[in-house]
């Protein structure tokens, strides 16, 4: 018994010394199948990376590209066949220029006119009290002679009249003659911020910014006058009321506002590309996002800081639409009017309706909200802000001081010369 208890116990001391003697070739052998495993992946993450890297110098390099061509607002599009006889640029910069010119057409009374006359008669026709109402519908640009009550309060009346661009288009002489005329003379006016983007985006940069008279009424959805003097039904702009000036301006509100007729050009279905975040919100592609990250408001205030002969401008909007009132005023204060004389920015608010329906012009409460600036020119803000107010009397009361330190020492000097 003795020596089979041996015998095993040699056994097993013998399985153990081989598993032993096995687990140095056990770990070689994984040493070689894992050891290119681990660099296989690790080449994987190097080149995933590589890849991105390259991937995003490319992203920036289209989108330095394509900076130019995704602005807010796209550019406009070249027409074949311009409407009006202008020096092009790069003949001004050369100083070769290309004259090109019409016949007198004396043949025509009009004409044989001096041009002086000619131009008097083009502003007698164009200058006018009367407002024209501009709007989006049906993919169409149109256009309506308005009138205001005496009383201002907003209501309107249509005014028959004749069509301006009937007498523009009679002849391309008349029309380079008097086009710019069409947006110097007459007031503009908005009643939804679709309507002016899209309106912006239609007309020429120089016809933009020879406008002198603007108006805008962003009340949302305009009263039974205003369709009334477009023969407009509420139903049909029922749907403006949704373009929120807070809202964010993507390329695809216009899309759906039917502004992409008025463009014209193959950079807009470009840049109408979507996709969808988290929240299932349609949204600009990353890279377009910069040029998107603004409300209706903001691009408002853009377009018209791009008005450089704006002369007179009324703006009536709601106030109930903003968090706060410093997202009403901050876009008009980074606008930097230039040659602006006239301001006025009526803040509307709307008491809790006591009946059901749509309310009338009168349940609106409108204030006046004014610009406060010192004697240098220099802007502190608006009256509605007890800060501001308070800011600019201190600095009243400051100068006041320094006027009146410099008064005495100057009589201290004379007194002191007198005596001397």
């Amino acid at each position: 018994m003795v020596v089979i208890k041996t015998e095993n116990n040699k056994r097993r001391v013998r399985k153990v010394a081989n598993g032993l003697m096995k687990i140095p070739g056990c770990g070689c052998l994984l040493a070689v199948v894992a050891i290119p495993v681990v660099f296989f992946t690790c080449w994987l993450w190097a080149r995933e990376e590589e890849n991105e890297r390259r991937q995003t110098i490319e992203d920036a390099r289209k989108f330095k590209e394509d900076e130019a061509r995704y602005k807010f607002p796209p550019p406009v599009s070249q027409r074949e066949r311009a409407l009006s006889i202008e020096v092009r640029r790069e003949e001004k910069a050369s100083g070769t220029v290309v004259r090109r010119r019409m016949r007198h057409q004396t043949g025509t009374g009009f004409f044989r006119l001096p041009w002086e006359l000619r131009e008097q008669i083009y502003k007698d026709y164009f200058e006018s009290d009367d407002e024209i109402l501009v709007f989006l519908r049906d993919r169409r640009m149109l256009t309506a002679w308005v009138i205001r009550h005496e009383d201002g309060g907003g209501k309107w009346k249509p005014e028959r009249r004749a069509d301006m661009l009937n007498f523009l288009i009679t002849c391309r002489k008349i029309y380079t003659e008097g086009i710019s005329l069409l947006y110097s003379f007459p007031k503009l006016t908005f009643i939804d911020p679709v309507s002016f983007l899209a309106f912006s985006h239609h007309i020429l940069p120089t016809r933009l910014s020879s406008i002198r008279n603007v108006r805008l009424e962003f009340l949302g959805v305009p009263g039974r006058q205003v369709l009334e003097a477009i023969n407009g039904d509420m139903d049909g702009y029922r749907a403006l009321d949704g373009y929120r000036l807070d809202l964010k301006v993507t390329y695809r509100d216009l899309h759906e506002s039917h502004t992409q007729h008025f463009y014209n050009n193959p950079s807009y279905k470009e840049a109408s590309l979507k996709t969808s975040n988290d929240d299932g919100m349609s949204e600009m592609f990353s890279l377009r996002r910069k040029h998107t990250e603004q409300t209706f408001w903001t691009a408002t205030s853009r377009v018209l800081s791009k008005m450089e002969s704006l002369r007179n401008l009324d703006i009536l909007i709601r106030k109930n639409t903003f968090n706060t009132d410093r997202k009403i005023t901050r876009p008009l204060e980074q606008a930097r009017f230039r040659n602006l004389k006239h301001f006025q920015l009526h803040v509307a608010s709307r008491p809790i309706p006591r009946r059901p329906g749509w309310h009338d012009d009168h349940d609106w409460q409108i204030e006046e909200w004014k610009q406060v600036v010192n004697e240098d020119g220099r802007f502190f803000g608006w009256d509605n802000d007890p800060e501001t107010v308070r800011r600019a009397e201190r600095w009243r009361d400051d100068r006041e001081r320094l006027h009146q330190l410099q008064e005495d020492l100057g009589s201290k000097t004379e007194s002191g010369h007198h005596i001397s």
